[in-house]
């Protein structure tokens, strides 16, 4: 079956959704890192206006070097959903990750 679905997918040229939702998994990858990199321009604009009179200048620090590493993670999830768009016949991999965000409660 999922042979199947891979081959509808090639055909009509769209790529694999997740088998129980329908959602097109690179979609939801890009509106993920999408979201999270918006957040971290967002975050670190407060930091720069906000926050820098009130932190003493290690916290600044340390707030920044969050604020960096949730733009890394953003940018690895937009990579994903280039690579599940450009590679869809890799199917157990997405699978793989449809199975761990369901788990964690993040899809329905």
């Amino acid at each position: 079956m999922a042979r199947n679905k891979l081959a509808d997918a090639k055909r009509i040229g769209s790529t694999l959704t997740d088998h129980d939702h329908g959602l097109p998994m690179d979609r939801f990858f890009f509106f993920a890192g999408s979201l999270l990199a918006f957040l971290a321009v967002a975050l670190g604009a407060f930091a720069a206006h906000s926050l820098k009179a009130r932190l003493s200048p290690d916290m600044l620090i340390i707030f920044e070097t969050g604020v960096r590493y949730h733009m890394y993670h953003a940018l690895a999830l937009l990579a994903v959903a280039w690579a599940v768009s450009r590679w869809p016949e890799s199917s157990a991999a997405h699978r793989g990750l449809g199975v761990h965000y369901r788990h964690r409660g993040l899809l329905r």
